[in-house]
């Protein structure tokens, strides 16, 4: 063979490996994996979506394959649903504040994406220190890249552009005379999804009355978060029966050293680390209408609007020193650009003191929040999008 012929040869092997998309169904035969399996996603080219995409997430969530069950066994004390979008330096910092908490072996990690991705796949599925289950919301903007719940083409987006009644959505506006953003909608729906999904799909977890803890990929967890839900639940027992959410903290409130053994107890829902069992679902999903119908797109606005409205008294307990961080504010308002999260993260571990506390002072604040009814946040006016979330 000539040289010329050898080089053209070796090109043609190397353009094959660098072009190459694999998409691929794995099952395991294993009795430990109960023969599950996942989507798996491997490529070189970066942002890709596959033709069957769809196909592919429907077999996931339908299979449920359960990483790391042959190490950890059927115990599951707590489950811990994180919704991830597509960032992987926070999700990474998120994984390694779980890792880092006492008993996480004895969870079940739910990996909730809205983006079939294969460097997030490769992140979640390296996880080996607990059970680990992915699932895929159905309805994203990857499946649905030019229709509605995705943006639809025909859609009119801003009112500051000519508008013809042709455009499907012309009447849709929400409150403030605006029409819908599909990809703010999503995390609303996603969110909705997600939570009927852990609660009525999701097989392993067919007995299990526990918590589940739900978190977004941007959090940051403090190492006693597992101990403090834990000692919540039972100072909930005497200081407040009706509290039907548990939350790690409101947003980066973290005055550790006079309150890291405080909880409030308070009329309203805080969405950092909220956690409720499957009986609080059940009466939650009997006021879908308040969350589904709610002209705000924010998934914990819609929950309060459902909170207030369910009639009798109900009331949350809150941590006071946050044992949950937002780093997902570096880089929000920098032209997009996502900044390290690290100096964040040092800052908040330099803040925790006397962690693991043995008992709780509790303070009752049920004036927590007033909100006027009439005035939502919007983003939510577009009848599709209620019928669709009314659907999940």
């Amino acid at each position: 063979m000539t040289l010329k012929r050898v080089v053209v040869v070796v090109l043609a092997l190397y353009l094959s490996v660098v072009v190459v998309i694999v998409f691929r169904i794995s099952s395991s035969d294993d009795d430990n994996h109960r023969n599950y399996s996942v989507v798996e996603v491997e490529t070189t080219t970066g942002l890709y979506i596959p033709e069957n995409v769809e196909e592919l997430i429907a077999k996931a969530n339908s299979e449920q394959r359960i990483y790391n069950e042959n190490l950890y066994g059927d115990t599951i004390e707590l489950v811990v649903v994180v919704q991830v979008h597509r960032r992987p330096l926070y999700l990474q910092q998120l994984i390694n504040s779980l890792e880092n908490t006492p008993s996480i072996n004895k969870t079940l990690l739910i990996f909730s994406h809205d983006w079939v991705d294969p460097n997030i796949t490769h992140i979640v599925q390296s996880v080996k220190f607990a059970k680990v289950l992915q699932i895929f919301y159905p309805f994203s903007l990857q499946t649905h890249p030019e229709d509605f719940p995705g943006p639809d083409v025909n859609d009119c987006v801003t009112e500051d552009e000519k508008l013809v009644p042709e455009c499907p959505n012309f009447d849709f506006r929400d409150t403030y005379g605006k029409f819908r953003n599909a990809s703010v909608a999503q995390i609303k729906h996603h969110w909705w999804w997600k939570a009927n999904f852990v609660f009525k799909e999701v097989k392993i977890l067919n007995d299990y009355t526990g918590l589940v803890l739900f978190v977004e990929e941007d959090h940051y967890l403090a190492p006693d978060f597992i101990h403090c839900l834990s000692l919540m639940r039972k100072t909930c027992r005497y200081y407040c029966p009706n509290c039907w959410f548990l939350s790690l903290g409101v947003r980066n409130r973290v005055n550790f050293g006079l309150y890291s053994d405080w909880v409030g107890i308070q009329n309203t829902v805080e969405n950092s680390g909220l956690a409720f069992n499957r009986t609080i679902w059940n009466e939650v999903s009997k006021y879908r209408e308040d969350f589904c119908q709610f002209d705000d797109y924010n998934w914990d606005w819609s929950l309060k609007n459902v909170f207030r409205n369910v009639p009798g008294e109900t009331s949350s307990m809150v941590m006071v020193a946050s044992r949950v961080y937002h780093v997902g504010s570096c880089g929000t308002h920098s032209d997009g650009e996502i900044c390290d999260p690290t100096e964040l993260i040092q800052d908040f571990k330099n803040r925790q003191t006397n962690l693991f506390p043995d008992s709780f002072y509790v303070t009752f604040d049920n004036n927590q929040e007033i909100v006027d009814r009439s005035r939502p946040n919007g983003g939510w006016g577009d009848p599709r999008d209620h019928e669709l979330c009314m659907k999940m």
